[in-house]
């Protein structure tokens, strides 16, 4: 197998080491007002695209082409000339593992996977990741995940929040900087040779800010009184190339809301009939649950939680029960049946740690990428972190396994801690798919080790 491998070495970082499955991933953001992509100010009345990798580029607009959807906010909401600020938004895509009460429900072979971002005010609970980013560089402008309690992953993987992309790794600046929608799903449209198996005239759901209600055109309520809780659509038409009438589609009686609430979260699970969403009300926990109610038409709402105990997820992510999280996307990339994309386009963690007890503070992940000028595709995988601590000079060597034949060692390089890297000293490889080569359905592992 023929790779093409590029080594990122990238800036300093103030705080920490990012860790788990989100390391490097691409995915799609709108962000708050004030908030820069480097030097650049970022509107918060857009939809932007990271690139695969730790980055130093800035954040982009989704890409324009002739056989995706239009991402581009400006065509969604109908090239309004001050269009309002998207707080929550979701294609219907999100994996939401529960069962009919609210209580997470993992399949045996499975494993849930939640990413969000932090509200600006939220504290987290006190030792929590969320409270340390809090205090430190800021978490507001940082993507976090958390791998939920029963899922089918090595247990050093399993049920404690990590710090997937630290703000600076997304090249997100500025004393306001701030996340305030998430979706990973969009992001695959970026990748052509996955949005086959996407939805061609994906529906586009979101909410708005109270503060920009007034930026709305009244015909999208209909008969609704304008709320930033209640959640819009909007579907995209592949033949015409254009996205319809946004039109509301769940009100916020549904959610038990007042008119005057805001839900600046969601991950809307379409094909379950599940959705969840984070509210601005102090008084609800900050991840809350909608499913069918018991009638046609009407909506139940829970605590998202642990069956038997009922501890609330938001506390496993680190959320005090007055945060509020500003970003969610839920995940299920396991092979399950009828889950298609997902497991193609991020990477599965292996329980085959060589010396599993001895203590080390690495990642490594997988995840696919394109790049749109060449028109190249490419497999991904970045290693963070050191094999002790303090860190020393360390020798970091790369293996690759097709289709479960043997590792073979394909790049070894010495590392130094004292050069100039984010913290953790992350390495960003990209492996070049030649085009003659068919890997469909065919398992691709990564093998990274690491000594002093």
């Amino acid at each position: 197998m023929l790779l093409t491998t590029i080594v990122v070495l990238s800036l300093s970082s103030p705080q920490g080491t990012s860790a788990g499955p989100l390391v490097g991933v691409p995915h799609t953001i709108s962000v708050s007002a004030g908030t820069m992509g480097g030097g650049a100010a970022l509107t918060d009345s857009d939809v932007y695209y990271k690139e695969p990798g730790v980055v130093t580029s800035s954040p982009r607009l989704t890409s324009l082409t002739s056989t995706t959807p239009d991402f581009r906010i400006s065509a969604i909401l109908g090239g309004l000339a001050s269009p309002p600020d998207i707080d929550a938004m979701s294609i219907g895509l999100d994996w939401i593992l529960s069962d009919s009460i609210g209580q997470l429900a993992i399949p045996p072979t499975n494993w849930g996977l939640l990413s969000f971002s932090a509200t600006p005010g939220s504290a987290g609970i006190a030792s929590s990741l969320i409270n340390a980013e809090a205090n430190g560089d800021g978490d507001d402008a940082d993507i976090f995940s958390v791998v939920l309690p029963g899922s089918a992953l090595p247990p050093t993987w399993v049920a404690g929040t990590q710090r997937g992309q630290n703000s600076n790794e997304i090249n997100l600046t500025g004393a306001s900087a701030n996340i305030d929608a998430h979706d990973i799903y969009i992001g695959g449209y970026e990748l052509p040779q996955f949005a086959a198996v996407l939805p061609p005239n994906p529906t586009f759901y979101f909410s708005v800010t109270n503060a920009t209600l007034g930026q709305v055109p009244a015909s999208w309520w209909g008969t609704n009184p304008p709320s930033g809780a209640t959640i819009l659509q909007t579907q995209w038409d592949d033949v015409q190339r254009v996205w319809s009438t946004p039109a509301v589609v769940l009100g916020y009686t549904l959610f038990n809301l007042a008119v005057t609430d805001d839900i600046d979260a969601m991950a809307l699970d379409v094909g379950n009939l599940r959705m969840l969403y984070s509210t601005t009300k102090p008084s609800l926990d900050p991840l809350l649950i909608a499913l069918p109610g018991p009638t046609p038409g009407t909506v139940s709402n829970y605590v998202y939680r642990l069956p038997g105990s009922g501890t609330p997820i938001s506390q496993i992510m680190g959320f005090l029960s007055t945060d509020d999280m500003d970003a969610i996307c839920a995940l299920d990339p396991g092979k399950g049946p009828g889950n298609v994309f997902m497991p193609a386009v991020i990477g599965e963690p292996l329980n085959n740690r060589i010396f599993p007890n001895i203590p080390a503070n690495t990642t490594t992940t997988s995840y696919r990428g394109y790049n749109p000028g060449t028109q190249e595709d490419f497999v991904h995988t970045t290693f963070i972190g050191w094999p002790q601590n303090p860190p020393q000079q360390s020798l970091t060597v790369l293996g690759v396994s097709l289709n479960g034949g043997p590792v073979e060692v394909v790049l070894g390089f010495v590392r130094d801690p004292l050069s100039a890297q984010f913290e953790g000293g992350p390495v960003h490889i990209e492996a070049l798919v030649p085009p003659s080569y068919t890997l469909t359905g065919m398992p691709v592992e990564f093998h990274w080790y690491t000594r002093d």
